[in-house]
């Protein structure tokens, strides 16, 4: 939930671009969402993830596609917080 609170942790954000199930699974966690109860997605989860994908749109500067560029730009300080990839 962290990473939608940009008045407490203000700066660009980072998310992981290749497996779009990644960003739905992480905005339902920040929706509140409890992890035992992201899956079976339904139409509605789905929505829900959508809406909170779109609270964050302004402050998310680069959907990242390769493990090394998230923390790159982290580094480079072209990301205040980025989010990694729940594969795995």
């Amino acid at each position: 939930m962290d990473f939608w609170d940009v008045k407490t942790f203000p700066g660009p954000r980072g998310l992981f671009a290749v497996v779009g199930k990644h960003a739905l699974q992480f905005a339902l966690l920040a929706a509140g969402v409890a992890h035992r109860d992201i899956w079976r997605l339904t139409d509605d989860k789905i929505d829900r993830a959508f809406e909170k994908l779109n609270e964050i749109r302004p402050h998310v500067t680069k959907w990242w596609t390769a493990g090394g560029e998230a923390p790159q730009l982290l580094i480079n300080r072209e990301y205040a917080m980025t989010a990694r990839s729940m594969a795995g």
